[in-house]
């Protein structure tokens, strides 16, 4: 079985694509629960924008333009405070999502990383860590816990392109593995894994 060469290209892209399922579901940065809670906003958000708008559009429609500013003024008023609540909570949420998309950037950007090699100890899976929320499991014996991406790993890799799903049926207890991690991590969670039976790193 011939063995796909690591590179550090390779591996920014193997950690930015694991960064964009990590930061939403594994860490407190954006995980699944409150990217879930900030999609419902800005629906309610958009909504609420909507309705006012459309409260504006029928007192204008509904009264003369000599009498909209009078008689029509409580819908104007009503329907101009609703569409700026829902366009300010709106940008809002928006602005916020930028900021942490931002910091999960922040980490893999920097890409201040050191690889080192572990043995699989076990795996689980479909474990529950948040929520509802799944993910497949592997626990390394001196690195811990790595929770593989969902969907797609390695897809530089002609070879070893694989789903989640691949991932953890192709790793076996006492395999050995990189892993990759950030420096400036104390914890020292892995971030990427790479299987040795399929990649080699020759760094």
């Amino acid at each position: 079985m011939e063995k796909e060469i690591l590179t550090v290209e390779n591996i920014k892209r193997d950690v930015a694509l694991g960064a964009y399922h990590n930061f939403r579901s594994q860490t407190t940065v954006y995980n699944v629960e409150s990217s879930g809670r900030n999609l419902l906003g800005k629906v309610l958000s958009s909504v609420a924008a909507a309705i006012g708008f459309l409260i504006v559009m029928y007192a204008v429609s509904k009264f003369s333009a000599d009498t909209v500013l009078t008689k029509g003024k409580p819908l104007l008023i009503a329907g101009g405070a609703l569409f700026a609540v829902g366009m300010i909570a709106l940008i809002y949420l928006m602005v916020i999502e930028c900021k942490h998309t931002a910091d999960g950037n922040r980490s893999f950007k920097a890409f201040n990383v050191a690889i080192a090699v572990d043995t699989l100890e076990s795996s689980v899976y479909d474990y529950v860590f948040s929520g509802n929320v799944r993910r497949h499991l592997l626990v390394f014996k001196s690195f811990g816990n790595y929770l593989i991406p969902n969907g797609m790993n390695y897809c530089w890799s002609d070879e070893y392109y694989m789903s989640d799903d691949g991932v953890y049926n192709t790793s076996v207890a006492g395999n050995t593995f990189y892993i990759v991690y950030y420096r400036e991590d104390e914890t020292k969670t892995p971030v990427m894994v790479y299987n040795t039976k399929f990649f080699e790193w020759q760094g």
